[in-house]
């Protein structure tokens, strides 16, 4: 399609791709393994595109690593969870943000901010075992969940095995509700099987990539829209206007 559009000799080409694909294929864990999240803006480049905009990358900084790929617009959807759960009135007094591994622990502790609640984190320390694909084991809860409601933001849900896991580890250390919010609802295998078996007192995805089969099976699913924040996007670069602004109060 990008190639197309460049026949016409357009002045620019921006491509929208709110989940992208290869996204945890940012760093090689075993000999040799390639690192193809960053074969996707250059394919695009290849063909004639200009920029990328996607929502939340998984690791901003594999693309930096690369000199030859074309500018990508990574884009902050807190605010958008932000209102979710403002939107709740919650007494969020009583709330934890749970990261759900150690290299989540800094944006979850400014979510955590932005809410009003800096010193309630709680991080989940884990175990991948990188011969085992989508496998994670829990090790230990860092912090005191004890009588607390939960909230377990992560960029990707996946085969929802990391949150499950959070979640039991969190029951055992005395957690209340337990809330599971996720930017990308990849949602592979079994993971609509888990998620429903899971005792979530509430489950929110964005609609960066969700089916509709998933959002109708789904328990206790809330559905957070990107179009109008994309659509601001959109407007601003074409306008020539800053994007960052529409984020710069977030984490």
């Amino acid at each position: 399609m990008v190639f197309a559009l460049r026949q016409g000799e357009p002045a620019r080409i921006t491509v929208v791709m709110p989940s992208l694909p290869y996204a945890r294929q940012d760093k090689p864990s075993n000999h040799r393994e390639p690192v193809l999240v960053q074969k996707v803006p250059m394919r695009l480049q290849m063909a004639g595109a200009n920029r990328v905009v996607v929502l939340r990358l998984h690791n901003p900084s594999s693309y930096n690593a690369h000199p030859m790929t074309i500018p990508v617009v990574d884009v902050n959807v807190n605010d958008l969870l932000i209102e979710h759960i403002r939107a709740k009135k919650f007494n969020l007094k009583t709330f934890k943000i749970v990261a759900p591994d150690l290299g989540a622990a800094p944006s979850c502790r400014k979510l955590a901010q932005h809410l009003g609640i800096p010193e309630n984190i709680i991080i989940i320390n884990k175990f991948r075992d990188p011969k085992k694909a989508n496998h994670a084991e829990m090790m230990e809860v860092i912090g005191d969940a004890k009588g607390y409601n939960c909230i377990i933001p992560d960029d990707m849900a996946d085969t929802c095995g990391t949150a499950v896991k959070a979640l039991k580890a969190l029951k055992d250390n005395g957690a209340k509700d337990v809330y599971f919010t996720a930017t990308h609802a990849i949602l592979s295998g079994d993971a609509v099987k888990n998620l429903n078996a899971a005792p979530f007192q509430g489950i929110w995805f964005s609609d960066s990539c969700l089916r509709e089969e998933d959002r109708k099976n789904i328990k206790n699913l809330e559905v957070i829209p990107t179009g109008k924040l994309l659509a601001m996007i959109i407007d601003n670069l074409h306008n020539g206007a800053s994007v960052t602004e529409l984020w710069h109060n977030t984490p």
